[in-house]
């Protein structure tokens, strides 16, 4: 005769499912809490850069004039990826004291640690680029291929490793791998909704979608 433990019965094990799906549930919206406070603070930021963005529009104007390129089209996207530039140094950078942030770590996902803010910032990393992905998207003219995205891979892992190189001999940031790859993470996933969304606009709503890629 077979003799081991008892088997659990099935309310107890339903029991502690319902246990660990309210632990994550309310382990994610204390998550979603903290970056909703992160971005409160970022927000004073956002007017300064905005304006800063206008200024800065006043030589790309001149220069999209000269060369008969001056839409709105162009006039937008120029206007936001200044404004996201600004906004993302002034986060990452300038908003910070020199020396107030020291250390390197190049252990692979050690960032997602135990406390809820660390989850957040991880999460944070990954939103910060998808901006840069979605401008950069929608100046693609090319067809959708894989090489595009390794093309995209590249810039996102250059911009991000420039951030870190400047945070460390600055001391106004901590040099991690994990924000370089959830920086990437979130261009190639900003590039691929966008490229994405445009395909499905081409093939379903428009029979001839050439200006709005162009």
């Amino acid at each position: 005769m077979w003799c081991g433990r008892a088997a659990r019965p099935v309310w107890h094990e339903l029991h502690d499912l319902n246990l660990d799906y309210h632990k994550h549930k309310k382990g994610m919206i204390a998550i979603i809490s903290t970056i909703l406070q992160n971005l409160k603070e970022i927000l004073p930021y956002v007017p300064t850069c905005l304006i800063g963005a206008a200024v800065g529009m006043v030589p790309v104007g001149i220069s999209l004039q000269k060369n008969k390129r001056l839409t709105a089209y162009n006039t937008i996207w120029w206007y936001s990826m200044i404004a996201y530039i600004l906004l993302m140094s002034m986060v990452t950078f300038f908003s910070r004291e020199p020396g107030s942030r020291v250390g390197v770590d190049l252990q692979l996902f050690s960032t997602w640690g135990a406390s809820t803010q660390e989850k957040a910032y991880v999460i944070e990393n990954i939103f910060m680029f998808m901006p840069l992905g979605m401008l950069r998207a929608l100046r693609k003219t090319s067809l959708f291929h894989i090489k595009n995205v390794l093309k995209e891979l590249y810039v996102y892992t250059g911009i991000s490793c420039i951030i870190e190189g400047a945070q460390l001999v600055t001391g106004r940031g901590y040099c991690q791998i994990d924000d370089v790859v959830m920086n990437v993470l979130g261009g190639i996933l900003g590039y691929l909704l966008i490229r994405l969304l445009k395909l499905l606009l081409q093939k379903y709503l428009f029979k001839d979608a050439a200006y709005m890629v162009s």
